[in-house]
C-alpha cells in the first residue's frame, strides 16, 4: 500500500525514483522505460497504473497489481499499537478483514468510486483478542490527518501528549517480511518516518519460536515486527494470485 500516486505526481513528487530504496535488492530499472509496468509505450508516466485505477481505461485489475510499493509502505491510518495487528488472520481485523472486504474487493470489481471514497474514511472493526486487548473490543482506525494524534493522546494533562504521540506514531517505512527477500536493509531492519517528520532505524528481532499468527508479539514496536512481516508477505502472496 501506498499513497495516491496522482495526489503527489508531479505537484509533490517530481522524480519517481525517489520511491525506490536505494539498498531494495530488486531490480527498478524497467520500470519507468518505456513500455514499463509504470510508464505507456510513449513515455508517458501511467499514474492509473501505479494507483490501479481502471476507470480512465488505461489499468484494469486482469493486469495485476503493478503498485507503487515495491520498497516502502504507507498504509493511510494510524496504528498506535502493534497489538492492533495479532492475530494476524485471514479475514479477522482491519488490513485482513474490513479493508479487505469494504475496499479490496470493489477494486477487483473495478469499483473504484467506492475505493477512493473508503480509502479516505476512519474505520472500526471488532478485535479477536490477545494478550493485551480484550476478545470483541471495538477498534477504530484513525485516517492520517492533521491532528490525528490527539486521538492517541492518554493522558490530556500532560502538555507534551501531542508532540509524544506524533513522534511515535508511524507514516511510512521500509518493506520487511519474515524472509531476507523482503527486507531493503541486511542485517534485517527498517528505516520509519514518525509523523512529527524524524526518521529512525528500527532493528528486526527475530522470533523463531513465535506462531504462525505472529500471537505472544503484541509488545514488539510496530511497524518493524513479526505481525507487520507475516501481514506483508500475506498481502504480497494475494496480490501475486491476483
Amino acid at each position: 500500500m501506498l499513497f495516491s500516486m496522482k495526489s503527489m505526481y508531479p505537484e509533490y513528487l517530481n522524480d519517481l525514483s525517489v520511491i525506490f530504496c536505494p539498498s531494495s535488492p530488486e531490480d527498478h530499472s524497467t520500470l519507468l522505460q518505456p513500455g514499463g509496468d509504470w510508464v505507456d509505450e510513449d513515455g508517458r508516466v501511467a499514474l492509473d497504473r501505479l494507483d490501479g485505477d481502471p476507470r480512465n481505461g488505461l489499468y484494469d485489475p486482469g493486469m495485476g497489481i503493478r503498485p507503487a510499493d515495491r520498497s516502502y509502505a504507507y498504509i493511510g491510518w494510524a496504528v498506535p499499537d502493534n497489538a492492533w495487528l495479532i492475530p494476524v488472520v485471514w479475514g479477522q481485523g482491519f488490513f485482513l478483514g474490513k479493508y479487505f472486504n469494504l475496499v479490496v474487493q470493489p477494486w477487483l470489481t473495478g469499483n473504484y468510486d467506492t475505493v477512493e471514497q473508503r480509502n479516505d474514511q476512519d474505520f472500526s472493526f471488532t478485535h479477536l483478542g490477545n494478550a493485551v486487548i480484550e476478545p470483541n473490543t471495538e477498534l477504530t482506525l484513525y485516517r492520517l490527518r492533521e491532528g490525528v494524534e490527539r486521538f492517541m493522546i492518554t493522558d490530556i494533562n500532560n502538555p507534551g501528549a501531542a508532540n509524544m504521540a506524533q513522534s511515535e506514531l508511524p507514516i511510512m517505512w521500509d518493506k520487511i517480511g519474515t524472509q531476507v527477500e523482503m527486507f531493503n536493509h541486511i542485517p534485517g531492519g527498517a528505516n520509519v518516518l514518525y509523523m512529527d517528520g524524524h526518521v529512525t532505524f528500527n532493528r528486526w528481532i527475530p522470533n523463531p519460536d513465535a506462531p504462525d499468527d505472529a500471537g505472544g508479539t503484541e509488545q514488539e514496536t510496530f511497524p518493524v515486527s513479526l505481525a507487520w512481516g507475516i501481514l506483508a508477505e500475506l498481502a504480497l502472496s494475494e496480490q501475486e494470485s491476483l
